[in-house]
């Protein structure tokens, strides 16, 4: 990784977080891509694209609907209590807040589910590099039919 950091930093790239070691076999580094969205680079054992990270107001929460209406599969213990829970304080080198976390998977991508890092509403992320996902189904007019009964 280290030779890819250098050569994004000689051809100009600001990074939000320099190369940081995180245990003995990772590290990453935070580039600013065009419009301020943070793309990981790191040393994990592959080159594909493995997961996305996403805000909510709530994690556990927004976890809970997307294995509830889109099949999504989850390794985290069953909850008892309430998917609203309180954030912990920031941590980390850049400040951000990592708990609650949640993570879902479809297929081979993980959907990783920080909580909302600024007080306030959460932004449209709409006219921005990456301003969707896209998840594929067997059957959308049954998915479809699915979630609009469940309204």
């Amino acid at each position: 990784m280290e030779p890819d950091y250098r050569k994004h930093l000689a051809n100009g790239v600001s990074f939000k977080t320099p190369m940081t070691r995180l245990n003995s076999s990772l590290q990453f580094a935070y580039m600013n891509a065009p419009d301020g969205a943070l793309v990981e680079i790191n040393t994990s054992n592959t080159n594909a694209f493995i997961h996305v990270h996403l805000y909510s107001d709530a994690p556990l929460c927004a976890a809970d609907w997307y294995v509830k209406n889109l099949g999504a599969t989850s390794r985290a213990q069953q909850r008892t209590g309430p998917c609203e829970v309180p954030f912990a304080a920031p941590s980390e080198p850049l400040g951000v807040i990592r708990s609650p976390v949640a993570t879902v998977r479809f297929g081979e991508v993980s959907l990783i589910i920080y909580p909302k890092q600024r007080p306030g509403k959460l932004v449209s992320p709409r006219g921005h590099v990456v301003d969707h996902i896209a998840l594929s189904v067997q059957d959308l007019k049954a998915v479809l039919d699915r979630l609009k009964n469940r309204e």
